[in-house]
């Protein structure tokens, strides 16, 4: 929504395309990762659950403070492009541990396919555009 609010929708659609396209490596990385760790170690995945849970609570209080009273910040426009933002959503712990965790609830734990756990990533990464998408949209009109 930043950047959409300070560019043009085009300029913003072409930051959360590049969003998705980590999004989707990491929601197949996380998928294998699920696999590979359920094979070796089957009882690890309710520490990640917990773990990815006080993490998101933390995540959540750190952004409930820094909106209050917080310093407005200022716009670059060299960081609105796909570079910039794949490298960001690789970087980015919410993505992380989001893709970690719908893997491990969601697709792993209920289907053994691979066909149907890529469908599913697949799925998710464009369920996951949307909302970016959204909020591109929504920062134009605002």
């Amino acid at each position: 929504m930043f950047f959409s609010q300070n560019l043009t929708f085009k300029k913003a659609f072409r930051f959360s395309l590049g969003v998705e396209l980590v999004f989707l490596a990491l929601l197949c990385l996380s998928n294998i990762f699920n696999e590979s760790l359920n094979t070796v170690f089957p009882k690890i995945e309710i520490y990640m659950k917990i773990f990815a849970f006080i993490y998101l609570l933390y995540l959540a209080y750190k952004v409930l403070i820094s909106s209050i009273g917080g310093p407005k910040k200022s716009f670059d426009e060299k960081y609105s492009n796909i570079k910039y933002a794949m490298i960001l959503q690789f970087i980015n712990p919410k993505g992380v541990i989001y893709a970690l965790t719908v893997i491990s609830t969601f697709v792993t734990l209920n289907y053994s396919n691979w066909i149907v756990q890529l469908n599913l990533v697949i799925l998710l990464a464009f369920i996951g555009f949307l909302g970016t998408l959204s909020w591109a949209a929504i920062g134009t009109l605002l």
